[in-house]
């Protein structure tokens, strides 16, 4: 796994911070703010709007994060050196 899915994985995780991310990869860029809950406050009053509302802002998130799943550098699909077989 190279050092940027490494960076990538330990932000998804919430190991980093976005902060960490920008310092570790320089060409990182950042979300857009509010699109994506970041405390269980936030996850909490998103999952107590409408569902109409709610579905906006996914929609918004999953559009802001298309650009990371496009990149063949970032897609986690491949990673598979991790996972173990059991009988």
């Amino acid at each position: 796994m190279t050092f940027r899915r490494h960076v990538y994985r330990a932000r998804g995780e919430g190991l980093i911070s976005e902060l960490e991310v920008t310092r570790f990869l320089p060409d990182h860029t950042a979300r857009a703010e509010g699109l994506g809950p970041k405390s269980s406050a936030d996850i909490k009053r998103l999952l107590s709007l409408p569902k109409a509302e709610r579905e906006h802002i996914l929609e918004a998130a999953a559009s802001a994060a298309i650009e990371d799943y496009a990149s063949s550098e970032v897609n986690l699909g491949e990673s598979v050196d991790d996972i173990k077989e059991y009988p």
